[in-house]
């Protein structure tokens, strides 16, 4: 039984795998630096997890294939209360990549 909840935000695109795949590097720095999350790139995915911090028990995933990224982010029941804002939070991020509903082939 799991006490925590999960963040699941998909978005086909039609941009080229490289860029997607610049700003999933890019997104993942920025949660590592903010946040003290520990990341590995696994292909063109990346999993990360945080052992430590304010995001402690926070684990998941970015997945990218040819059209379309997928992030799944696991909080720990200490995070619940947080779950609207991340979601909002990694929207916007992949709104201001260009990585949007809209950008579907």
């Amino acid at each position: 039984m799991s006490f925590g909840s999960t963040v699941d935000v998909s978005r086909n695109h039609s941009l080229s795998i490289d860029y997607v795949s610049k700003c999933a590097l890019n997104l993942a720095n920025e949660m590592s630096n903010k946040y003290s999350i520990n990341y590995k790139l696994d292909g063109r995915n990346i999993i990360f997890d945080a052992s430590t911090g304010a995001a402690k028990g926070t684990s998941g995933r970015l997945d990218i294939t040819d059209n379309s990224i997928r992030i799944k982010i696991i909080l720990p029941f200490v995070l619940y209360a947080f779950k609207g804002s991340i979601e909002e939070t990694v929207n916007e991020k992949l709104d201001e990549y260009g990585l949007t509903v809209s950008t579907i082939k």
